[in-house]
């Protein structure tokens, strides 16, 4: 329970500290974690949502094709590439082949 972040009540962390070690909470979290590594081609969104990303761009006005959301889901910005190869296979389809499904 140490590194308390500043702003929350001692209580508060105590209790949160408390559910993420209990035994549900860690059980979900080891079954979130087989989860993710089934995913063969991870997200580069973020913290924020895909959905969250494309409202915050309709919004302002920007229109987004599926094509684009789904560039925006794994095209990573430090690398300039798609995060990996099936990703970069998949967005070739996606661009070259219309109406694939």
């Amino acid at each position: 329970m140490t590194h308390k972040p500043q702003g929350i009540d001692v209580s508060d962390w105590v209790k949160l500290c408390e559910r993420f070690a209990s035994e549900k909470f860690q059980k979900i979290s080891i079954k979130n974690k087989k989860n993710q590594a089934k995913n063969e081609i991870p997200p580069t969104v973020g913290s924020h949502s895909l959905a969250r990303t494309v409202d915050t761009s309709r919004r302002g006005g920007q229109e987004v094709p599926e094509t684009k959301q789904w560039k925006m889901a794994h095209y990573s910005e430090e690398r300039k590439a798609m995060i990996n190869e099936k990703a970069d296979i998949l967005w070739v389809i996606l661009i070259y082949i219309p109406n694939f499904k």
